[in-house]
């Protein structure tokens, strides 16, 4: 969690944000589905820590890209994340059940 309770401009709502960088393949095409799915439990489980259920990955480019003054091009792009408490339970599910065997 690298952000808690972002505020945006004419907006009220108080967002979660979780910052992660992509190489420009990654960035250029998305994340792929397996990515997305890691993205989604990990921004979930945070939702639920703090009861705040509204969040945003915002994927930085950290390629070797270069702009047009050959610096590094650091472009930006938001991910929402939906809450999904059926998620969560089943990632508690597992812990429990990891913890059994422990």
């Amino acid at each position: 969690l690298d952000l808690l309770d972002v505020t945006i401009p004419g907006l009220t709502t108080k967002y979660i944000v979780d910052i992660k960088t992509m190489n420009d393949k990654e960035f250029d095409e998305g994340p792929s589905d397996r990515t997305f799915q890691k993205w989604e439990a990990q921004v979930n489980l945070y939702m639920d820590w703090t009861g705040n259920h509204s969040a945003f990955i915002l994927a930085v480019r950290k390629g070797g890209t270069k702009n047009s003054n050959g610096r590094p091009q650091h472009d930006l792009e938001e991910f929402t994340i939906q809450y999904k408490p059926e998620l969560i339970a089943e990632i508690y599910s597992r812990w429990a059940q990891a913890q059994r065997y422990i």
